[in-house]
């Protein structure tokens, strides 16, 4: 059993803005004459994560829909069968079930434009989307195949933290508290003293997120075929810019 490995690590990083008083005084603020110390902070932090979701497709084509429905019925069966073999619970799996749409032959002029009178239906395709939300890390190399080889298609695969928001909150808490830290240190130094903190900036949260690596199979006849996936790591970053109140001795 795959287990993953969580790793921590916390970085600020800080930049200090310019002390400012009337040249602020064009900003649409109401402390825009009031002497401030505006200081940044950034909290990183880098997670293994501990869920994948992996989105699986597979579909079916018919002269009519009742056609199109009547062929993926066999195709949805195996699919489930195949995701049932690969470990994965019915709690783990949801669908909002099979769907139809017509489909159609365009026609298209010499200016590349389409002739709409002309198009054509041709029949109808049948849709089955099944996605799958498990712990089990393991799994995602073991379904992949399995799937395929039940003629689905995988629309998606990645993995994320389940407590995403209780770990962005913190970070969100650690880089305030830095940025009014570094804004009191700078203020002090000027041998002045700090007074109210008038606003607290949160610009968009940047998370790169993680992809999975997946890799060609491995093909032995003693054995399912199945693909190395390597989640790798999270990163999660909170950036917050405080405004302090300069107060003169």
């Amino acid at each position: 059993m795959f287990k993953p490995m969580r790793i921590f690590k916390i970085s600020t990083v800080l930049a200090l803005a310019f002390i400012s008083d009337t040249a602020n005084a064009q900003e649409a603020r109401p402390f825009a004459n009031i002497p401030t110390i505006h200081a940044t902070a950034i909290a990183r932090q880098s997670v293994a994560p501990d869920e994948f979701m992996l989105d699986l497709l597979t579909m079916s084509d018919g002269p009519t829909s009742e056609a199109a429905l009547a062929t993926i019925t066999p195709k949805i069966d195996k699919l489930l069968d195949a995701v049932k073999k690969a470990g994965i619970d019915d709690l783990e799996t949801k669908s909002p079930g099979p769907s139809t749409e017509a489909i159609f032959r365009h026609y298209y002029d010499a200016n590349g434009r389409e002739i709409s009178e002309k198009r054509e239906a041709t029949g109808y395709r049948a849709y089955y989307r099944l996605i799958i939300k498990s712990k089990k890390l393991d799994r995602p190399g073991v379904i992949i195949p399995l799937a395929v080889a039940a003629g689905a298609t995988v629309n998606n695969l990645s993995f994320d933290i389940s407590n995403r928001q209780e770990l962005l909150r913190s970070l969100e808490l650690t880089a305030v508290k830095e940025a009014v830290a570094r804004a009191h240190a700078m203020i002090a130094a000027t041998g002045a003293k700090p007074g109210r903190v008038l606003e607290i900036d949160a610009p968009d949260l940047y998370d790169p997120g993680t992809a999975a690596d997946l890799h060609r199979p491995v093909i032995n006849p003693m054995r399912d075929i199945s693909y190395a996936i390597r989640p790798g790591m999270i990163d999660l970053e909170e950036r917050h810019q405080v405004t302090i109140e300069i107060l003169n001795n």
